[in-house]
């Protein structure tokens, strides 16, 4: 990393340096990690990954538009890190922008996949909106705020504003993010992020990205009808995709 670069990710997979990088340049294994489901996600992962992407092979480094994703081995793991332009106040950390915390949160989402989940099939929910009212934006479900002093991979249990009753253990946190692995969920993950007040979103906004395994579909359907009541009912432009 250079002066004018600034980190916005930096995480260790426990996964080795060549696993890692296939995750990130095969489009198959990309669509198992990247974002949620939707029609037009292979549109998008061949626009970023390949189209807007180059590759150094023997570097393991791959720059993405205004970004550079490295790795490096460290034995059978993998540090990762991303880089970007560095603001004039020298950190993204304070800054709200919506690439910086699309990478958290994606890369966190390839992290838990090749941990938890590397051979497979995932179903997601994303949720996004603006809030209705004071107090109202992810993670605040009845509970994920009350983990504001948690550390990575410390246990949690609460009943979320949907009904759902979540337990496993923090996956990480961050300035607006937080995730957390859900065991009723086939050992799946909750990302809620908080989006600042803005003129037009004078409450802020948010939103919710679960991935789930082992969901039949009468039971993905029913998910879905739980959380997007509670998104409606507390969200303006409510979004959703599963």
């Amino acid at each position: 990393m250079t002066d004018s670069r600034a980190l916005i990710v930096e995480l260790v997979i426990a996964a080795p340096v060549d696993t890692v990088w296939k995750a990130l340049r095969d489009p198959a294994a990309i669509t198992q990690w990247f974002g949620w489901n939707h029609p037009d996600l292979p549109a998008e992962i061949e626009y970023i990954f390949v189209t807007h992407a180059v590759a150094d092979e023997p570097r393991r480094e791959l720059t993405i538009d205004k970004d550079v994703v490295t790795l490096e081995a460290r034995g059978e793991q993998t540090i990762l890190r991303v880089t970007r332009a560095a603001p004039a106040a020298g950190s993204w950390d304070e800054i709200y922008d919506e690439v910086v915390e699309g990478w958290r949160t994606f890369m966190q989402q390839l992290r838990y996949t090749l941990e938890q989940h590397p051979d497979e099939a995932r179903r997601t929910v994303y949720l996004s909106g603006r809030a209705r009212r004071a107090g109202a934006t992810p993670p605040s479900l009845r509970g994920l705020d009350g983990l504001a002093a948690a550390a990575a991979d410390d246990a949690y249990a609460i009943t979320a504003a949907t009904g759902d009753a979540l337990a496993g253990r923090v996956w990480f946190r961050s300035a607006r993010q937080t995730g957390v692995t859900v065991d009723a969920f086939g050992h799946g993950l909750l990302v809620g992020m908080r989006r600042p007040p803005t003129d037009a979103s004078p409450f802020g906004g948010g939103m919710v990205v679960l991935t789930l395994y082992g969901f039949d579909d009468a039971a993905h359907a029913a998910l879905i009808a739980r959380w997007h009541a509670w998104f409606e009912a507390n969200f303006d432009k409510a979004t959703l995709h599963t």
